[in-house]
């Protein structure tokens, strides 16, 4: 293992005709050259741990680091490494706790997996697809160490209280199952009428396998909620569901136990696809359909005011990831980054239609959680800008290493609450034959919301 430090000069400064200016045009239009301050690296974590991969054709080496996960605060890092070493290091890089420990008989075999969360007072790892340890993450004693009876864990979610809810499967590969893992004895009991986390959305979850579902609010005031379909998580706040062939989506205000019905404009069959985004109290949807073309490069897709019930825009795209907002002015946004081939572009929709452009040309990352964007500067810069195209701090990694989605969607990036914190996977070039996989953590401003 080694610890590399790296020391910066902060310095936040903004022009008051910079600010202007960036208030009315976009990123492409900003006034170039423009001071502001580069992120500050506090250190960087590797891993020289390497398994050999056997599968079709020659065998490689996975190395470096499989799985990593960032307290809420950035004060603690949780990794495994393609071995399956745990390791708990604390704000300065500094080793806590390392757990080796060996595959026990039982577990999937064959390509090196893990999972990390951190939750509340625990770290939690999966090491050779069926090993629990929870540690404690003040001072990295650890809690518990148990092989489960599952033959593949591949996912953890947060649930309330001291638990966590897990997705496994078993050792004939037939369907996927939910369990409970207590915490901190780290003991997995399965969940009755759970049969997958799909239908668990931050402080509920939906039970039944067929109807009447019931939706429990396992956070905050416990809630118990009758349902006559199945309903998908979205926030929070929100679960929809659809019939199929139908026009219209179906939406529960989980706060409220009220649907709401909302037409799409035409009728939809199994073959379209339909997003529900949140905006603060606004709706969109997102409605893409097929092109003539059986597998077609460009999708139709739509997007529509679900409150006013109202096609505000339409785009052809290949994939798109979105996220919704509400601006300083207090209006709710849509913000799209959209692929067609090989051009990318990330622009923002208002709940009246109107849209403009953020980023051109280039697959800006909507990583922010206050809504700022993270846009390429080159091949192997970026920098982080308000919708506005107003710089704040600049990185020394393609802003497409962290993906272009929100942060729970890219493996690649963790994000402190406070947005003071950057935890960064290195990966590798394709062409290169170190395939180590280590981890750089970013000191930002905190910039007044």
């Amino acid at each position: 293992m080694k610890f590399d430090r790296g020391l910066g000069v902060m310095k936040l400064g903004r022009s008051i005709l910079l600010l202007l200016v960036g208030l009315f045009l976009p990123f492409g239009a900003a006034v170039q050259g423009s001071s502001s301050p580069q992120a500050n690296e506090l250190f960087t974590l590797s891993s020289a741990d390497c398994v050999s991969v056997h599968a079709d054709g020659e065998p490689w080496d996975e190395c470096g680091f499989q799985s990593f996960a960032m307290s809420p605060n950035g004060s603690r890092v949780l990794t495994v490494s393609a071995r399956g070493t745990i390791q708990l290091w604390n704000e300065r890089g500094e080793e806590l706790r390392e757990v080796d420990w060996p595959d026990q008989p039982g577990g999937a075999s064959g390509y090196p997996d893990a999972r990390t969360l951190i939750f509340e007072q625990f770290a939690i790892a999966v090491v050779h697809q069926n090993q629990v340890v929870v540690l404690d993450l003040i001072d990295g004693d650890i809690l518990a160490q148990t092989a489960t009876d599952a033959m593949y864990i591949y996912e953890l979610k947060p649930d309330a209280g001291l638990s966590v809810l897990v997705g496994f499967r078993l050792w004939d590969w037939r369907g996927r199952y939910a369990a409970e893992l207590t915490l901190p004895d780290g003991q997995l009991r399965e969940v009755e009428d759970l049969d997958n986390l799909r239908r668990t959305g931050p402080g509920y979850r939906i039970s039944g396998k067929q109807a009447p579902f019931t939706l429990f609010r396992t956070a905050g005031d416990p809630v118990e909620i009758k349902l006559e379909r199945s309903c998908m998580p979205i926030n929070e706040r929100f679960c929809s569901w659809r019939h199929i062939p139908s026009h219209t989506v179906h939406v529960l205000d989980i706060e409220t136990g009220q649907w709401s019905d909302f037409d799409l404009g035409k009728t939809l069959t199994s073959q379209d696809s339909v997003e529900v985004i949140p905006a603060g109290e606004s709706l969109f949807a997102v409605v893409c359909g097929r092109s003539i073309s059986y597998f077609p490069s460009l999708k139709p897709c739509s997007v529509r005011n679900l409150r006013s019930g109202q096609a505000v825009h339409h785009f052809q795209a290949s994939r798109y990831r979105t996220a919704g907002f509400v601006s300083s002015s207090g209006s709710s946004e849509l913000r799209l980054t959209l692929q067609s081939g090989n051009d990318w572009n990330t622009i923002t929709v208002s709940e009246d239609g109107t849209a403009y452009t953020l980023v051109a040309n280039e697959a800006a990352w909507l990583g922010s959680p206050d809504g700022n964007l993270l846009v390429p500067q080159g091949a192997k810069k970026s920098v982080l800008t308000t919708v506005h195209g107003e710089e704040l701090v600049h990185f020394p990694f393609p802003a497409l290493t962290c993906g272009i989605g929100w942060p729970s969607w890219s493996t690649n990036c963790k994000i402190a609450s406070d947005g003071s914190r950057w935890l960064v996977a290195k990966r590798p070039s394709s062409d290169s034959d170190d395939n180590a996989v280590s981890l750089t953590m970013y000191k930002v401003p905190i910039f007044h919301r």
